[in-house]
């Protein structure tokens, strides 16, 4: 019960701006209803078609500004995460070769007390 009073003392405001938000929605969606029932239909296909276009034009604006910032993002990859590779390889090489000759100092050895 006391959870319950919690969470509406914390919602409530939440709440109160959903519901004008949704009251000032419905008096916009009044107020062009009664806009639309004088036009043609002609003319509401192309409002709405315009609408839809202005729309897209925008995300499309708003993707290419987001595009630099992209590869920005994928040269800091390249130079951070991928470039380092190949010196990960010369290590590995490296490791590889100091393993091979620390194994062969002991052949090494036996064979030239033995000779």
């Amino acid at each position: 019960m006391i959870y319950l009073g919690l969470f509406i003392l914390i919602c409530n405001p939440i709440f109160n701006k959903f519901r004008n938000i949704i009251i000032n929605v419905s008096i916009i969606r009044i107020y062009f209803i009664g806009i639309c029932n004088n036009l043609k239909i002609a003319t509401k296909l192309l409002i709405s078609f315009l609408i839809v276009a202005i729309i897209a034009g925008a995300l499309g604006i708003y993707g290419i500004s987001k595009i630099s910032t992209i590869n920005n993002a994928g040269k800091g990859l390249y130079e951070q995460n991928t470039k380092p590779l190949g010196d990960l390889a010369y290590i590995g090489t490296q490791y590889q070769r100091i393993r091979v000759n620390v194994l062969l100092v002991p052949i090494i050895l036996n064979y030239r007390e033995s000779n």
